[in-house]
């Protein structure tokens, strides 16, 4: 799904902050059959981030087993001095739950949020 078309950092910007709901769920699945349903936003993010960002959605559903108990996930991407990437997991008080360093990446922006309820992937913006 994702798609060859690139967008400057700026534009991707400008087009996250227009995500203020979903019209449609979109299901993002990884071997297994586990199952992360995504909002328009975050569809948007899987297929326009870099060359697209189904990794970061894989990463967050292959934790979804170890975080059933946790209704309310607060996913948070930042780029690190040194290029490296952290993807870490905490609850909606910021109680650190897990997180996964990642070598590389060209996701656009420096830091970005991803919020999973329930099963549901979405853009703060979307709650």
């Amino acid at each position: 799904m994702e798609t060859d078309i690139k967008l400057s950092k700026q534009e991707f910007q400008r087009a996250l902050n227009g995500f203020t709901g979903t019209g449609h769920y979109h299901r993002h699945i990884i071997p297994g059959g586990q199952v992360l349903l995504l909002t328009d936003g975050c569809n948007f993010v899987r297929e326009y981030a870099g060359q697209g960002a189904s990794w970061l959605f894989d990463l967050i559903l292959s934790y979804q087993f170890k975080l059933r108990k946790h209704r309310f996930q607060v996913w948070t991407l930042q780029k690190q001095q040194d290029h490296s990437w952290i993807l870490e997991c905490s609850d909606g008080d910021r109680n650190y739950i897990i997180g996964q360093e990642i070598a590389y990446s060209d996701f656009p922006l420096e830091k970005f949020d991803i919020w999973v309820v329930d099963s549901v992937a979405l853009l703060p913006s979307e709650y």
